[in-house]
């Protein structure tokens, strides 16, 4: 719809790209902060709730969405924990191996 609507053919994401199996509960939650937090991280926003399309608000309104929210603040054990985790900075050594693959991380 986009390449229709800008008239343009082609990828719109760069290639190669590389998936990557979430195959762990800490894999998955600092996954989630990390994207959560990346406005944050980037100096878009002072919050994650400060910035607009993020998905972080979903899990604290009443109106549905396509979230899982149980699930997800599952695995944070509760919603006051999920909200703590989000306030402080990520330590990118921690979480370097899930956001790029081992081809970029040997280049390092």
């Amino acid at each position: 719809a986009f390449n229709h609507q800008e008239k343009r053919t082609g990828s719109l994401f760069e290639r190669p790209f590389c998936r990557k199996e979430v195959d762990n509960g800490k894999y998955f939650k600092d996954l989630v902060v990390y994207i959560h937090r990346n406005p944050v991280h980037h100096g878009i926003a002072n919050h994650p709730l400060d910035y607009e399309w993020s998905s972080y608000h979903n899990y604290f309104s009443v109106i549905p969405s396509g979230i899982q929210k149980d699930m997800v603040l599952g695995w944070f054990d509760s919603i006051t924990n999920f909200k703590d985790i989000h306030v402080n900075p990520q330590i990118v050594k921690d979480i370097i191996g899930y956001i790029i693959d081992d081809a970029q991380l040997t280049a390092l």
